[in-house]
């Protein structure tokens, strides 16, 4: 279950991520990568 709930949270964040970028938000995905993992 805890597993589930990391992949969703990961998903989640994907999303984000793309909306981000959609908008134009993230132009440098490298430093978030790093920051983020």
């Amino acid at each position: 279950e805890g597993l589930q709930y990391r992949t969703d949270i990961a998903a989640d964040a994907e999303r984000s991520i793309a909306q981000l970028k959609k908008w134009g938000y993230l132009p440098q995905e490298n430093l978030l990568r790093r920051a983020v993992g």
